[in-house]
């Protein structure tokens, strides 16, 4: 049986997981099989900073990507937020209007390859993407094939899981 940790901003229970973790306090990741971290929660992605490209919780993104680097044998999936919106000192942005900024701060903090980051390239629409007869839908795509594609949206064939040897990017909600 695959042991599973689902790390999220609040650490809340979502889904039937071994352990649920806050971004604050992760289990160690090479005690499960598979570490879930997701993105989508609007609490993350709020700037009360006069910093333009800060987020409130960049410490323990930086702390997580660290923990990523030194895993050994872990799978590490990451799930990508749908159209927040973006609160940055009381200016509320949507994602989708921000894309390339955005982009560069989820990049910055989870300390992606830098090869990775010139060749990914997010672009916004609304596609639903089938796996086992379940219609998962996603906000966003990856623009580019650079690395394996792992599923893409069923009507408009857009990528939205990619994986990099043991990381697994995703758009899906």
């Amino acid at each position: 049986m695959l042991k599973i940790q689902y790390i999220s901003y609040y650490g809340r229970k979502r889904g039937n997981y071994n352990t649920c973790s806050s971004f604050a306090e992760p289990a160690s990741l090479d005690s499960f099989d598979i570490n879930i971290v997701d993105l989508n929660e609007e609490d993350i992605w709020i700037n009360d900073s006069y910093e333009s490209t800060e987020v409130k919780c960049k410490q323990d993104l930086k702390n997580l990507s660290s923990m990523i680097r030194d895993a050994k044998k872990t799978k590490i999936i990451f799930v990508f937020p749908q159209n927040l919106t973006f609160n940055c000192r009381g200016y509320l942005y949507e994602i989708k209007n921000i894309l390339a900024a955005f982009s560069n701060l989820i990049f910055r903090y989870l300390d992606i390859p830098h090869g990775y980051r010139e060749n990914l390239n997010l672009g916004f629409e609304n596609n639903i993407t089938i796996i086992d007869g379940f219609k998962i839908s996603s906000s966003f795509y990856f623009r580019d094939e650079y690395y394996e594609i792992l599923t893409r949206a069923v009507d408009s064939e857009k990528i939205t899981t990619i994986k990099n040897g043991n990381i697994v990017y995703t758009t899906f909600n």
